[in-house]
């Protein structure tokens, strides 16, 4: 490969960087985990304030005193819930209980201290809860363990998408994952490769999540969407504490329609459906629309034929022998013993022996196991992962603390085929993503289905180390730094290698090699045309990344109004990116990116939180510095001695340095609360992200030297710039209202270009800039968050997204090729705005601790807990477009989406221990979806969608109906063909009509004529009309519908059942 990367470090040594951090993190130091508590403290009576009260949390080391105004601050305190202390001599003490703090927002305590000669004992009282968080000027829900326990959930990022605004995969208001930040205890955890958040974490540990999905204050930076906070839990001084959960599904398959591996499916039938399997499904007992749902075959009379007629003696087989042998090629089964599960496990405490001695040294562990079985077996049956984390705390004195915690991870995955994917490793898990993936591809369907060695098998592995040391300078003010390092790696092969050895005897006398398992480089095809080998596990991955992190901040508080907050971010990345396609059959296919490189980043921050009684506001600032620390060739777009296949490695090519990047986004959020029960806020800010490294530094050649991908490392920061407006109002002391609106200006978004040049020889994909976007919406909530009996939320999403790109799509060197693609190219520019609304809700029904009677010391009533999960989704549009009108997309409305899921809880005490029996139910109501993933090849694809009765356009010919995409025939209606007939003579001009089909004669409006339905009664050879009561029934019942031909995936996830415990003690 050509030496683009050689001098990536001649801007930054390993020795400098490394004596730079080291400076960096004796000086400085950033928080962003914790919260804040501040007050003040009168007098009862007199109400005037009260100087040197010590204000302490109880069982830590946090605490203040209140100044000459009777004000006091308690900073960097963990979230948690907590008992606040405030004494002073002549006082009867106060204790206030169930005090929240959240993470990086401030809870508000106040005290009325009462003279020692008025009452005997100490006051404690319980903490009234906040439910309008008046400092908060931004869209952020946060939940406790408690929360997420009580949730049908298993994850995190699936707690996440309960929240308004947010969608699956983390995608928040219509940014994707790679644009969110993902924080665990502070920690960045993101794949330095491509932005992907690594958001494994095992519940166990979690002590709270937070969820912005708004403006963000200026520490926070590479980003754009939105932030997940997750706070793990410290181990307590007090006691040890362990808690397990084990939850599995009983086997079974996760489509609801027939096996792809019945005899009956559309992979077998033409094979072994004796009515065809000898003679083919031209010339069997099928009809024509009978066979229009099935592969062609031409049955094994013909294959046997063939192979008696051919030159070659050794694979002459009869009939008999030929289906014997497809069989055996195609014996592979699904896997339906092994169960779903997830274990997850927790213990923390004091560390024995030393712990004490050690500035109370505590520690929490965690781990975590899932197993998910796959829509049907591939390389292999299943995805599997696994994630430890460790975490220890020490107090080195009253003024120090010192935070360590570590990661580390694997998961087994499926990778999909080389030229199957969209830029680097693609993985397949879900069972949408596989049957997408089998979907319309006729020429390797069977492949995809019964080989276990199409896919390439893949291993993600990953693990992080954070330490972080905290300093309070004195009650206002303190200093922390991180030092993290996060690593992953890539291994992607193919799964064993196949014997060729014909070994095992099928038949009398009729020997075969072990197909279809194992894996063979070399082309080969079964006895039926089916792909064996050569085309199939073409992934390769040895990538292998890191990145480490100096954060550094300083936080003081200034007065009783301002806290300010400013810091340093160092980040310096390893990147050995080395990925690519294998294919010895067709080595022109292949490419490869190999390259190394060492990006720098960097960034300072200035904020400012302002917090008067009436108004709160965070005003900051933040500047951010890139480089791409590489050369790059310096060479026109049509160079053919770099780009094609002439290209030399020993040939000299100009170079240039990759420019350093420097940018300011300015921040504001402002929070003014109206009343004592509502708020109006609202913020502003620029948030700048770079393109993944993987896209800007990509460079890859064919097996020609031809060049295939060509990034760029002066690729602008991508930028939206984002406003939002909200409002929220407490109602009744129970429910809070939450309606905010926002609108996302987004430019500079990472986009590819293709360059092809006048005489074919040169033809590269570019990325580019070119991408814009603007997102706009408004969200509504109601929440609940208390009550003895019940508790849940509501949330609306409206979004409307419309994008484009700045430039061209592609390039031409030739003019007159680049007018025709500008001419022939729909919506060249833009794409049209789509709503896409969506709303979830939870209702949770519990029984309190103390209802119903005791028998045998156990409350069989008390401590149920039912939570009910609902979601529904706009269905959206999709293109039917067979006339292939430019202007025409996303033209057909498709059918909505609803899911219930719920938990049922019993939690059992049984003296320090708990236990909690639950049962899981995903897709309640066992609601069937048609998943547009099941079509055989386009001309299945073009049946479906024409049988429909669509609304009147001029993209498609079909009869004009109400019908959406996703609609069905269900599998007990008989299908009754529509043909679609011109007109009356045409309809007299079929010389084979089918008794089976109605037959529908189009309108002709400008000679007034409707359209009719017609049958043709065989008894007396004319043409009828259809009795009014069939074509009602027909069209009622849908049968008129030509369904996808691979019904096994046409109905994916039906309802599953978890059942599960968790077991939890102190000690």
């Amino acid at each position: 490969m050509e030496d683009v990367m050689g001098n990536s470090k001649r801007m930054l040594t390993t020795s400098t960087m490394l004596f730079a951090i080291f400076l960096l993190y004796l000086s400085v130091a950033i928080a962003d985990t914790k919260g804040k508590i501040s007050g003040k403290v009168v007098d009862k009576k007199t109400k005037e304030a009260l100087v040197s009260v010590n204000v302490m949390i109880e069982g830590t080391t946090l605490g203040g005193a209140t100044n000459l105004d009777g004000d006091y601050v308690i900073l960097n305190v963990p979230p948690g819930t907590y008992r606040i202390r405030a004494s002073i001599i002549g006082y009867r003490p106060i204790t206030i209980t169930d005090v929240r703090v959240f993470i990086d927002q401030t809870t508000n305590v106040q005290f009325e201290l009462e003279d020692m000669t008025i009452i005997t004992d100490e006051v404690v009282v319980v903490a009234e809860r906040e439910i309008v968080r008046r400092d908060v000027s931004t869209s952020v829900s946060a939940f406790s363990s408690e929360d997420v326990r009580a949730l049908p959930v298993t994850s995190v990022t699936a707690v996440t998408g309960l929240q308004a605004g947010v969608e699956s995969g983390l995608v928040i208001r219509g940014g994707a994952a790679s644009q969110s930040l993902f924080l665990l205890d502070g920690v960045t955890m993101r794949d330095p490769r491509n932005n992907q958040p690594i958001s494994s974490v095992p519940l166990s540990s979690v002590n709270e999540i937070s969820i912005e999905r708004g403006g963000f204050n200026a520490e926070y930076g590479q980003l754009r969407s939105g932030i997940v906070n997750v706070v793990s839990r410290e181990g307590k001084t007090s006691e040890y504490e362990a808690s397990i959960t084990l939850r599995a599904r009983k086997p079974g398959p996760k489509y609801d329609g027939i096996s792809p591996f019945d005899p009956n499916s559309m992979w077998l039938k033409p094979f072994l459906d004796p009515d065809v399997a000898w003679v083919g499904t031209r010339f069997g007992k099928w009809d024509e629309f009978t066979r229009r749902q099935y592969p062609q075959f031409d049955g094994w009379n013909e294959i046997s034929r063939r192979l008696l007629a051919d030159d070659d003696p050794t694979n002459d087989l009869s009939r008999e022998a030929a289906k014997r042998l497809f069989e055996w090629q195609h014996r592979k089964r699904e896997n339906l013993k092994d169960p779903d599960y997830d274990f997850d496990a927790g213990f923390g405490g004091i560390v024995p022996l030393v712990g004490e001695q050690l500035g109370n040294l505590r520690f929490f562990l965690s781990y975590r196991r899932e197993r998910e079985m796959l829509l049907i077996p591939l390389t292999r049956p299943d995805y599997l992962a696994e994630v430890f984390a460790a975490r220890f705390t020490s107090h080195l004195s009253q003024d120090a603390r010192l935070d360590i915690t570590g990661t580390y991870g694997n998961s087994y995955n499926v990778a999909v085929n080389g030229t199957e994917q969209s830029n680097s490793t693609d993985y397949l898990r879900s069972p949408y993503a596989i049957a997408g993936n089998i979907s319309q591809q006729p020429f390797t369907s069977a492949s995809r289905v019964f080989l276990d060695s199409y896919y390439s098998l893949a291993k993600l592995q990953n693990y992080s180390f954070s330490t972080q040391f905290t300093y309070i300078v004195n009650s206002t003010s303190f200093l922390e730094t991180r030092l993290e390092h996060i690593y992953r790696s890539y291994f992607t092969e193919p799964t064993r290698t196949r014997s060729a050895q014909k070994s095992f005897e099928i038949a009398p006398g009729l020997f075969a090699d072990e197909s279809p398992f194992g894996w063979s480089p070399q082309p080969d095809v079964g006895v039926d045309g089916m792909l064996l080998g050569g085309h199939t596990s073409t992934a390769r991955d040895n990538t292998k990344i890191s990145a480490t992190t100096l954060k550094a901040n300083y936080t003081v508080q200034l007065n009783a109004h301002n806290e300010i907050r400013t810091g340093l971010e160092f980040v310096y990345n390893d990147l050995n990116i080395d990925y690519g396609i294998v294919n010895l059959v067709f080595p022109e296919s292949n490419s490869f990116v190999r390259w190394d490189a060492n990006p720098v980043r960097g960034s300072f921050y200035l904020q400012d939180k302002l917090e008067y009684k009436g108004f709160i506001a965070n005003l900051g600032a933040r500047l951010d510095y890139s480089n791409a620390n590489v050369t790059w060739p310096d060479v026109d777009s049509f160079d053919k001695t770099y780009f094609s296949s002439r290209y030399n490695l020993s040939v000299g090519i100009p170079m240039k340095e990759a420019e350093a990047k420097l940018v300011i986004s300015p921040r504001m959020g402002i929070s003014h609360p109206i009343t004592e029960n509502s708020k109006l806020f609202f913020n502003y800010g620029h948030f700048r992200q770079l393109p993944t490294y993987e896209q800007m530094l990509r460079l890859a050649r064919g097996a020609a030297q031809e060049l295939k991908l060509l990034g760029n490392p002066d690729l602008e920061m991508e930028t939206t710039i984002a406003y939002e407006l909200g409002y929220d109002h407490a109602l009744f002391d129970e429910y809070l209202v939450q309606v905010a609106a926002f609108y996302r200006d987004i430019s500079n978004q990472q986009e590819n270009a293709v360059y092809r040049s006048a005489d074919g020889s040169i033809t590269y994909t570019k990325v580019t800039n070119d991408s814009y976007q603007d997102v706009r919406g408004f969200e509504l909530t109601l929440r609940k968050n208390i009550g003895t009996w019940w508790a849940g939320f509501a949330n609306y999403t409206y979004q409307v997204a419309s994008g484009g790109r700045f430039n061209k799509g592609q390039i031409w060197e030739d003019p007159s090729e680049q007018r025709r693609y500008d001419r022939d190219t729909r919506v060249l520019y833009q794409y049209r705005p789509i709503p896409t609304p969506y709303a979830r809700f939870n209702l949770m029904v519990y029984t309190p601790g103390d209802f119903g009677p005791e028998l045998g010391g156990l409350s069989p009533l008390a401590n149920w807990n039912l939570s009910i999960l609902g979601d529904w989704r706009d269905g959206g549009y999709v293109t039917f477009n067979p006339r292939n009108i430019q202007s025409i997309a996303q033209n057909i409305q498709r059918v909505d989406w609803y899911n219930f899921n719920l938990r049922l809880s019993k939690q059992i005490v049984l003296g320090g221990a708990k236990l909690t029996l639950f049962m899981d139910m995903d897709n309640v109501l066992n609601t069937r979806r048609l998943s547009l993933a099941s079509f055989y090849d386009y001309n299945d694809y073009l049946d479906y969608f024409s049988s429909l009765h669509l609304p009147e356009s001029e993209a498609y010919d079909n009869i004009v109906g109400s019908d959406e995409a996703g609609v069905f025939r269900n599998d007990d209606v008989e299908f009754v063909p529509v043909v679609q007939i011109g007109s009356t003579t045409q309809l007299n001009q079929l010389t084979n009509p089918s008794s089976r089909a109605i037959y529908y004669i189009k309108p002709n409006k400008s000679a007034g004529i409707e359209g009719s339905y017609k049958y043709y009664d065989t008894a007396s050879k004319s043409w009828k009309d259809v009795p009014a009561d069939r074509l009602n029934k027909v069209l009622d019942d849908k049968a008129y519908i030509d369904m996808p031909n691979q019904t096994s995936f046409n109905f994916l996830s039906p309802r599953s059942i978890y059942f599960g415990l968790t077991f939890s003690f102190d000690f």
